[in-house]
């Protein structure tokens, strides 16, 4: 259920400009990850 929840969430993002918004704040988490490391 939870990982449908989450299918349909990515669905909705890919056709809303808030979803470059969100790609672009997971590139900053995982640089922030690999400085960490």
């Amino acid at each position: 259920m939870c990982c449908f929840l989450l299918a349909k969430f990515f669905i909705f993002l890919k056709f809303s400009p808030i979803f470059y918004f969100f790609e672009y704040f997971l590139k900053i988490i995982k640089l922030i990850f690999i400085r960490k490391k």
